[in-house]
């Protein structure tokens, strides 16, 4: 077991109380370490022992990871411009640059994760002249399918992928402007993941609901970003049951923000986003309550509002 799970429940136990963001993330790491030494391997049949842990040259894999996604990148246009989206050449430089980067990372948490980290701090997700609001179509249709390739690889990877598109997204140094371009293009990605149609056949594949799952992360980590974000994904829901069940509580986890200003990027975030369902014509007025006392335990599903 990793030392600092050991060090964090004896800081739980004889200490002050971690907080819940601390906990959270705890715990998605514990998730994640226990998919990969145990759950992972019940269904293979050779499995004896626990493979031991591989050192991981990060640099060697960021610099790797970030040769093979700029190429792709621009070998992915070039096909996508010649020839469309269902174009043999295009498919193929999906399955080229999804064979790379599995013999580069070769089924190893770590350096999966951090070549999905070198796609987010490179901001190579969007281009980079891109201005607020503008639409992602050009990149979902670049990136979705080497994305989910790597996806379908390890079921992990998908939790994994969200949760650093999130860190990114509610960065403390950035997210004091309302203005940052990563956040507002992290926040239309995590929507498309979290409730396109093109994402639709991950997240059957997934143990865990991946909409509700963003949806509880909003909440639990308020900021500007995460309440645009929950609201865009209510707002895309036909869904009654998940709308009831998470409207309230998304409101009252709303921090203090300028009203006018956010009521702008919701709306223009809240066009931008491919989803099944028709996406709301415009945004509710917001009214935005006092930041709320985070509980104890992370809830699986909506408890109600916080007063």
């Amino acid at each position: 077991m990793p030392a600092e799970f050991v060090a964090l429940r004896h800081e739980a136990t004889h200490e002050d109380l971690p907080s819940v963001q601390r906990l959270v993330a705890a715990c998605e790491q514990a998730l994640e370490w226990l998919w990969d030494v145990y759950w992972s391997k019940i269904d293979e049949r050779a499995v004896a022992v626990a493979r031991p842990k591989e050192i991981i040259d990060v640099n060697h894999v960021n610099a790797e990871a970030r040769r093979i996604f700029r190429d792709f990148r621009g070998a992915r246009r070039a096909a996508l411009k010649k020839q469309g989206p269902q174009s043999q050449e295009a498919r193929s430089v999906v399955t080229g640059a999804a064979a790379n980067l599995r013999a580069l990372c070769s089924g190893r948490a770590e350096a999966t994760e951090a070549a999905v980290a070198v796609l987010i701090v490179d901001e190579l997700l969007y281009p980079s002249e891109r201005e607020l609001g503008a639409p992602l179509g050009g990149a979902f249709m670049i990136w979705d399918e080497l994305l989910i390739d790597m996806i379908d690889t390890s079921q992990s990877t998908l939790r994994m992928m969200i949760k650093v598109m999130f860190a990114r997204m509610i960065a403390p140094v950035i997210t004091k402007t309302t203005g940052d371009i990563g956040s507002d293009a992290l926040s239309i990605w995590l929507a498309h993941i979290a409730s396109s149609e093109a994402w639709q056949i991950v997240r059957e594949g997934t143990a865990f609901d991946v909409r509700t799952d963003v949806t509880r992360e909003c909440c639990l980590q308020p900021g500007h970003w995460s309440y645009l974000l929950g609201k865009a994904l209510l707002n895309s829901s036909d869904d009654d049951l998940f709308i009831e069940a998470w409207s309230d509580l998304l409101q009252a986890s709303a921090v203090d923000s300028d009203n006018s200003d956010t009521n702008d990027v919701l709306t223009r975030t809240s066009s931008l986003i491919e989803v099944d369902a028709e996406v709301a014509e415009s945004a509710e007025e917001i009214d935005i309550a006092a930041p709320w006392q985070q509980a104890l335990f992370t809830p699986r599903t909506a408890i109600g509002v916080v007063r």
